[in-house]
């Protein structure tokens, strides 16, 4: 009866720490890093609970202070990876002020909007280097969210900046899908800056052709088409 007690205790915690650490993953993938407080307090609950129940059904079919000594070193060792695991996400979730799982406060968007007007603010303030670095903050607060660089990517061009710029739109286009709404737009707007302020317009008609390709239909595609008829217009009157 021992051994099936083990095999409980084994299999409800291998259980746990699977359980645990998939919806730490989704956490991450949904959330940035953050696990709801209510969702992390209740697993972690729930983990020591049933590690304690399956144990005390282990020691239920204890007879010699051996097999007791043996149960308290597989209460030990079974569960020190769904514990630790449970421990980790709470950790976690404080540490990223995860209070806006209960209510919604501090979520990523609202910090990201708090950021963002206080970027703004600088901005009209002329304080470009701070504006840059609030949009950046933005950016990490809420890395789902393109705007942040955008934002700061524009002022680098209007700070005559280019090069910066330039890394902010590969920046952005090597975080996001290709083909999605933020990839084609960092494409075209990298185009503008290689095409206007650095006087490349082979790099420039190359990515303005890709964004054509992916989204042809799309604003920015007849946008970048729009820009393509121009600079072939262009050449065949300087030929």
């Amino acid at each position: 009866m021992m051994v099936v007690g083990l095999l409980l205790l084994l299999l409800a915690d291998f259980a746990l720490y699977v359980v645990l650490g998939l919806v730490d993953k989704i956490g991450h993938i949904r959330r940035h890093g953050h696990v709801p407080m209510w969702l992390a307090l209740t697993l972690s609950s729930l983990t020591v609970m049933v590690h304690t129940f399956a144990t005390m059904r282990l020691l239920g079919n204890v007879t010699t202070g051996e097999e007791a000594a043996f149960a308290m070193v597989a209460f030990a060792v079974f569960g020190f990876l769904p514990v630790s695991a449970a421990v980790r996400m709470l950790i976690q979730t404080i540490s990223n002020g995860s209070v806006d799982g209960l209510y919604g406060w501090n979520s990523p968007a609202s910090v990201a909007a708090h950021d963002l007007s206080k970027a703004h603010q600088l901005t009209l303030n002329q304080d470009i280097v701070g504006a840059i670095r609030e949009y950046k903050r933005c950016f990490e607060a809420d890395p789902s969210n393109p705007d942040a660089l955008f934002a700061a990517a524009m002022l680098f061009e209007q700070s005559n900046r280019p090069n910066e710029a330039v890394a902010l739109y590969r920046d952005i286009i090597c975080r996001f899908p290709k083909g999605s709404v933020a990839w084609v737009t960092a494409a075209y707007q990298l185009a503008l800056v290689y095409e206007v302020r650095l006087d490349d317009p082979v790099t420039a008609s190359g990515l303005l052709r890709e964004v054509v390709r992916l989204k042809p239909c799309s604003d920015v595609g007849q946008l970048a088409q729009t820009r393509l008829n121009e600079a072939f217009t262009r050449s065949l009157a300087s030929a």
